[in-house]
């Protein structure tokens, strides 16, 4: 039932409203998130996210993000992922100098563990397929000089990613 009621564009925009609040508060960044769908009970769609980071940059926006998942392994404690989907998105990571901590270290300490000394769930990751598409990355460390028409490891721009990902089990080990 709760599949059907998310078919519905006003129950679809309350919330992806919910869930922009939450990740919001959680990550205290700015976060927006234009659609949330599920699809036939095992995809999660999310349409028009964006994540910016505390210093007010754009760190990620992407018009589609889906998720395919197995339910029956869920209810084990592990996550088995048919296809992740990852179109017309922009990722821009940066740093201050090389010895500075990523823009998203936020986001990686956000969903830290607090407690480290409780042992770590069984948790294995299966995904059949990643599917980039009209991606776009960006990695700069600001202090460093730019080398125009010559690479440059700590400015690397791609562009019109595409890519089929296959990976077939990361496992905590």
């Amino acid at each position: 039932m709760p599949s059907l009621l998310l078919r519905i564009p006003l129950i679809q925009q309350k919330v992806a409203q919910a869930a922009t609040q939450e990740l919001s508060e959680r990550l205290r960044a700015p976060v927006r998130i234009g659609n949330v769908n599920i699809r036939w009970f095992n995809r999660l769609v999310l349409e028009d996210l964006y994540l910016e980071a505390p210093s007010g940059t754009p760190l990620f926006n992407a018009n589609h993000v889906s998720a395919g998942f197995d339910v029956w392994p869920l209810l084990h404690g592990r996550l088995v992922f048919s296809t992740v989907r990852l179109f017309g998105f922009t990722l821009h990571l940066s740093k201050e100098s090389p010895q500075s901590p990523l823009n998203l270290q936020f986001l990686i300490d956000a969903f830290a563990r607090k407690d480290s000394t409780k042992a770590q769930p069984d948790i294995d990751f299966r995904f059949n397929s990643i599917l980039i598409r009209r991606g776009n990355f960006r990695y700069d460390v600001q202090s460093a000089n730019p080398t125009p028409e010559k690479f440059n490891a700590q400015h690397v721009d791609l562009r019109n990613l595409s890519a089929t990902i296959s990976i077939k089990a990361l496992n905590k080990d």
